[in-house]
């Protein structure tokens, strides 16, 4: 027996949210929360998925030599998670099942999940860019191919409806910090050295964004005013510009300021869409911060999921953290991920 596995990073969004769907550039930061996928082959002649979504429970399929797909069992708790796991089976892949060869399926995303009053969360780290990514790597070294990243992107939209820009994807295949732009619709990705001097930490809001839900809300809001966005998005292009410069700079007073106009342009735009960007809990935490020395943003869709601080040393942003802890909200244990995708191949 053969077990193949390949892990991936989930990500934080620095700055660029909304933008980055447009054209303008993002700034993304790979963390160390991985999603991992093993492909454990010819254990059974039967094939099926094992998730840390479903603890315990096995999901059985078959493929005939169509390369058609068909579950052992329909249950609808498991629904979700096997419409997101068909999404990762490439046609390639689908015929390699189909010659009868049983494949044992493991997904594993945990760490990017919080238990909370009897229920799991996802924490808004970006786990399935992180899983799609580790199973392309996973799948390429099964088929012995190489998949481009931007493949990789299109795949994991085309799984989304079409939202979302693909700059989760690329940082969690790039590792460290990145700068992505589409260009055309095509991905634009330069890596950037992260300055670890600056003292960051990031929380959780306590509750969940559906991210795809928010982007289809600004897309509608978009259509219909689409002025006010075009002069939205001319602003978010020059902070991101002025923020990249700062970075590359070790500028760490001029990328707190960009980090203070990146929210109030973020504030800007809930306002003109109506959206609950920033949300009165990253209200509370933007106060919070600022009355500890420090600089706060949503990080992503906003609403609720993760926002980021940073300060100008450590000693504020400690006095932050306090606050958030003392206020009954996490602050998560995140470092910069400088792997991006990896993988191994080892007999059993």
């Amino acid at each position: 027996m053969e077990r193949i596995s390949a892990s991936a990073p989930g990500k934080v969004l620095l700055m660029g949210e909304y933008a980055v769907l447009d054209g303008c550039p993002a700034l993304c930061l790979a963390v160390n929360r991985r999603a991992t996928v093993s492909i454990d082959i010819g254990m059974t002649r039967q094939s099926g998925l094992l998730t840390s979504l479903l603890p315990g429970i096995f999901l059985e399929f078959t493929v005939n030599t169509s390369g058609e797909l068909h579950w052992l069992a329909l249950d609808a708790p498991s629904q979700p998670v096997r419409q997101a796991f068909e999404h990762l089976l490439t046609g390639e892949l689908l015929q390699y099942l189909g010659f009868g060869t049983g494949c044992i399926f493991t997904l594993d995303s945990q760490s990017f999940y919080v238990d909370q009053a009897s229920a799991r969360h996802k924490l808004g780290l970006g786990s399935s860019a992180a899983i799609f990514a580790a199973m392309a790597a996973a799948t390429d070294d099964l088929l012995q191919q190489s998949t481009p990243v931007e493949t990789i992107i299109r795949r994991h939209r085309a799984a989304q409806g079409d939202a979302g820009s693909g700059v989760d994807v690329a940082c969690s295949v790039a590792g460290g910090l990145v700068r992505y732009r589409l260009n055309d619709k095509q991905p634009e990705i330069h890596p950037l050295d992260w300055p670890v001097d600056f003292p960051w930490s990031c929380v959780w809001a306590g509750q969940p964004t559906s991210t795809a839900d928010m982007v289809v809300d600004f897309q509608r809001w978009q259509a219909t005013d689409p002025f006010a966005w075009e002069s939205l998005k001319l602003t978010a292009c020059g902070l991101l510009e002025k923020a990249e410069k700062a970075l590359v700079a070790r500028d760490l007073d001029g990328w707190l300021d960009s980090v203070g106009d990146s929210l109030a342009w973020l504030r800007e735009l809930g306002q003109a869409s109506k959206m609950p960007i920033v949300s009165p809990i990253h209200e509370h935490f933007a106060k919070m911060a600022l009355e500890s020395g420090c600089v706060y943003k949503p990080s992503g869709a906003g609403s609720g999921d993760i926002g980021i601080a940073f300060g100008a040393s450590e000693d504020v942003l400690e006095a932050f953290n306090n606050r958030v802890m003392e206020a009954g909200y996490q602050v998560l244990e995140l470092d910069p991920e400088l792997t991006g995708l990896s993988g191994r191949k080892r007999n059993l």
